[in-house]
C-alpha cells in the first residue's frame, strides 16, 4: 500500500504547469519598511539638528531620507572615509576594477612569481645595506624600539 510521502507518489509537474504559480513573491516587507520610514516627514523636533558648533534647522517637509544624507556628509567631512566612499558611489557609481587577465597562466602562478620578485627585491635591498654597513653607511636593519 503506496502511503502519504513515499517516492511511488512523487508524480512530476505538466508541460506548462509550475508548482509556484504565483513566483517569488514581490514584496520585501523590510525594504518596504525602509521606503516607508525615509518618506516620512520628519517631527518639528528632529528638524533642529546640531552639526559640531553649528546649529541647523531642516526646512518644513523635510525627511528622514534629508537627515540621513546630512549625517552621512558630516560623518564624511570628519574625516569616516567609508562615508565619504558611499556618498562618491552613490553620485558617481562604483569605480570600475580593471582586472589583468593573462591567457594561459593561472593564478598560482602568477602569486608564485610575485613572490619571487619580491623576494629578489628583499635580497638586493639586504645586499645594498650591507654595502653601506661596511662603508660606514646606515645600519642594514634598524632596530625597533619599544
Amino acid at each position: 500500500m503506496a502511503g502519504k510521502g513515499r517516492i511511488e507518489n512523487l508524480k512530476p509537474w505538466a508541460k506548462g504547469v509550475s508548482g509556484n504559480p504565483n513566483g517569488r513573491p514581490k514584496s520585501k516587507p523590510i525594504t518596504e519598511a525602509y521606503k516607508a520610514v525615509i518618506a516620512e516627514r520628519l517631527p518639528e523636533h528632529l528638524r533642529k539638528i546640531k552639526l559640531g558648533k553649528h546649529e541647523l534647522e531642516l526646512p518644513e517637509g523635510s525627511t528622514f531620507a534629508d537627515l540621513i544624507a546630512i549625517g552621512q556628509c558630516a560623518s564624511a567631512i570628519k574625516g569616516n572615509t567609508a562615508a565619504a566612499e558611499e556618498i562618491a558611489n552613490r553620485l558617481e557609481g562604483k569605480v570600475a576594477v580593471e582586472l589583468d587577465v593573462i591567457q594561459g597562466v593561472s593564478l598560482g602562478e602568477r602569486i608564485r612569481a610575485a613572490r619571487e620578485r619580491l623576494q629578489q627585491r628583499r635580497s638586493a635591498s639586504d645586499d645594498d645595506g650591507e654595502e653601506k654597513a661596511e662603508e660606514g653607511g646606515a645600519d642594514p636593519k634598524p632596530q625597533v624600539l619599544t
